[in-house]
């Protein structure tokens, strides 16, 4: 096998590990009975802005949320009820996605992001 071949082969392996299929958390979600779907999505704000996210509300159950680490982005719609939380992915940089692939450092972020929404909403008081 010739060097360059070699070397191709390298790193198509090197990458191949570090892909992913491409996540789209849910979870259910238990805020308090006197919770508004407007405290769900602060919630959802906070949460992300914990992490590092910078959140924005689009509309009534639909928030943006935009990640920037060294020269990585992510972006998702994180759509959410008074039961129920959906991240969905909607672009990245530099994360490698290729169809249903991605970077598995996305997949950590969303699942993070996900747990700590879960965690904020069942705070609401």
């Amino acid at each position: 096998m010739t060097r360059l071949a070699l070397s191709l082969v390298l790193t198509s392996l090197a990458t191949s590990c570090q892909l992913a299929p491409l996540l789209t958390p849910t979870a259910n979600l238990t805020p308090p009975a006197s919770a508004s779907l407007a405290d769900i999505g602060q919630a959802v704000v906070k949460a992300g802005e914990s992490l590092g996210w910078v959140v924005t509300i689009q509309g009534s159950g639909r928030a943006r949320a935009l990640l920037y680490l060294r020269d990585h982005q992510a972006q998702v719609d994180v759509f959410y009820s008074k039961t129920h939380v959906e991240i969905r992915y909607v672009s990245s940089l530099n994360l490698m996605h290729m169809e249903d692939m991605i970077n598995r450092r996305y997949n950590k972020w969303v699942k993070n992001l996900r747990i700590r929404i879960q965690r904020d909403v069942a705070k609401i008081k």
